[in-house]
């Protein structure tokens, strides 16, 4: 595959599944590199060599790109988590969106339509249907990325175990996503 998508034989591209990923592949400094290499360019959606890929990218157009989603249903993971889930301990659903290295003024300039939603939703207060939150001064634990995610899904900053940024077994903490699946949630990281 060469580096721009209008460059490419294919009316689609058939984006890999990162949950197949491993820790190595998933590394903030491997992962667009991996799913580059691992982007298919394929003509027809039943192709059989993009018979998992779950997200597609329609390239016919060149000016105006669509993601078509195809989300198959995992029954096993349906089955476990209904056994675990408890209607009373959470809301239904919960989406975080995390947005690195990106000030209010330019969220605000770069994505109008998204903050003007959140405002909205903040604006509703009890009443609304979804609940927003906005930190209205700099947060931050470090000045990288991997840093200040390990503080979101952690609720720890890295630990300092003889120098490792990703311990093992007991020494390392369970994070948000981990709570939810126990609790019969199903996540989603991308």
């Amino acid at each position: 595959m060469r580096a721009n998508y209008r460059d490419v034989n294919g009316k689609y591209l058939a984006l890999p599944r990162v949950e197949y990923f491993d820790e190595r592949q998933r590394h903030e400094n491997r992962i667009q590199e991996v799913v580059f290499n691992q982007t298919l360019a394929i003509d027809d959606l039943n192709d059989p060599r993009a018979k998992d890929s779950e997200i597609f990218l329609d390239i016919q157009d060149t000016s105006k790109p669509q993601y078509i989603y195809n989300i198959k249903r995992n029954e096993s993971t349906l089955s476990e988590r209904e056994a675990k889930f408890n209607p009373q301990s959470l809301s239904e659903n919960l989406l975080v969106l995390y947005v690195d290295t990106l000030s209010r003024v330019a969220a605000k300039r770069k994505l109008p339509k998204t903050m003007r939603w959140f405002r909205e939703q903040q604006d509703k207060g009890d009443d609304g249907e979804f609940e927003s939150f906005e930190f209205f001064r700099y947060h931050s634990v470090r000045g990288y990325t991997s840093y200040n995610v390990h503080e979101l899904m952690f609720g720890k900053t890295y630990p300092k175990t003889s120098g490792k940024h990703n311990p093992t077994g007991d020494d390392r903490p369970k994070s948000i996503a981990h709570t939810f699946k126990e609790n019969g949630f199903i996540t989603s990281q991308i």
